[in-house]
């Protein structure tokens, strides 16, 4: 068969199998690149690279497997996660793919036949199976993390890490989508979300979380038959996002820190461009709803007054949302509310993303919460 086909067949494979979201979008987000100077493949943050003569020997399903594999080293951040103090690079370089190749297995995912696992290691983690590794002598003979390098500059690592941030980001929102969240392995999570506290990246957040409703997505719960008979395909949905409500609190506390508004009119913008929905509209409010503004086209942002003061009631956007038809609806706000205590876990709030100015008190039992500090 030819190399592109059972690649493509390979892809085809994963995109079927049971919880893949995660692992597929982490895939499909990078370019697979030949690469005949290396023995068998390597991964970067950003590309995946093979050697087409060695992955040629293998069949569509091993070809699959070690497709997988690739992306899991991205899904763990190997490149810089590595121990810090006297490091056997060689153990670590095993350690890692048996971690990953253990859990490919128990999956029931095929491998190529020269890559290393142990069924001793299943269960552990894979630091646990570095400190067993790294006082003997081993061999990986895939070897195929590209680990970071400090000679690299601190603009290309920058730009090579918030891509790859970006990727796993949104990784996690297409298995939210998908209802795979519980495949995730907390590890990741965990790290994700140390990583996104300590950058404040929120629009890297907000995409993770909105990545399913980007228009000519593709959707992993409806599905069809095409291409090839065995296998059960994503569908390519087409209907993004019709419209999305924003509602910006102008109370005294927060207007007058202009810099963290003009941050957060920025991300509208964002939200624009990635999302490419019908219609935006923009509520400024503190004790009432003051301005409404709707727009397809981020230059209208340029109209946007911010005026207001005074204290801040969250009931009039609880009313004036429930009369609208958004599919989003964003609420930008200190979250300090005079008339309802958002934590009452009587109130549900699933229908609303809080983008919170530093408040670590603002923890509502539903709804999706990011903070800016």
């Amino acid at each position: 068969m030819e190399l592109s086909k059972k690649i493509d067949k390979a892809k085809l494979l994963l995109m079927s199998s049971k919880n893949t979201a995660f692992i597929c979008h982490i895939l499909f987000s990078m370019p697979l690149v030949e690469n005949k100077n290396i023995p068998t493949a390597q991964v970067d943050r950003v590309t995946i690279e093979y050697n087409p003569d060695w992955l040629n020997k293998w069949s569509f399903k091993k070809v699959a497997g070690l497709l997988a594999h690739e992306a899991w080293h991205v899904g763990f951040n190997h490149f810089e996660r590595v121990p810090q103090v006297d490091l056997n690079r060689e153990a670590w370089a095993c350690a890692i793919d048996i971690a990953i190749n253990n859990m490919l297995i128990a999956s029931g995912t095929e491998l190529p036949d020269d890559g290393i696992w142990e069924n001793k290691y299943i269960g552990w983690s894979t630091l646990a199976i570095y400190e067993d590794l790294k006082g003997s002598s081993n061999k990986n003979p895939w070897d195929d993390v590209k680990f970071d390098e400090k000679n690299e500059s601190d603009e290309d690592s920058q730009l090579s890490n918030e891509k790859h941030q970006a990727i796993v980001n949104s990784a996690i929102g297409a298995a939210r989508q998908a209802g795979q969240e519980e495949s995730i392995p907390t590890e990741i999570k965990d790290m994700v979300i140390k990583a996104n506290d300590s950058s404040v990246n929120w629009n890297d957040l907000l995409q993770e979380y909105m990545q399913s409703f980007a228009k000519e997505d593709y959707s992993y719960i409806r599905t069809n038959r095409r291409y090839m008979d065995e296998f059960t395909l994503p569908t390519l949905s087409k209907g993004g996002i019709d419209e999305v409500s924003i509602y910006l609190d102008v109370s005294g506390s927060v207007v007058q820190d202009a810099e963290v508004v003009n941050k957060c009119l920025n991300e509208v913008a964002y939200i624009q461009e990635f999302l490419s929905p019908n219609k935006i509209n923009l509520y400024t409010f503190d004790l009432k709803i003051h301005k409404e503004y709707n727009f397809t086209s981020i230059d209208s942002l340029e109209d946007v007054e911010i005026s207001g003061g005074g204290g801040t009631l969250l009931e009039p956007v609880l009313t004036y949302k429930e009369g609208l038809s958004a599919e989003f609806n964003i609420v930008i706000t200190d979250g300090y509310f005079h008339d309802i205590n958002v934590n009452d876990t009587k109130l549900s709030f699933d229908d609303i993303i809080w983008v919170i100015y530093d408040n670590k008190y603002f923890n509502p039992k539903t709804g999706k919460i990011v903070h800016i500090t």
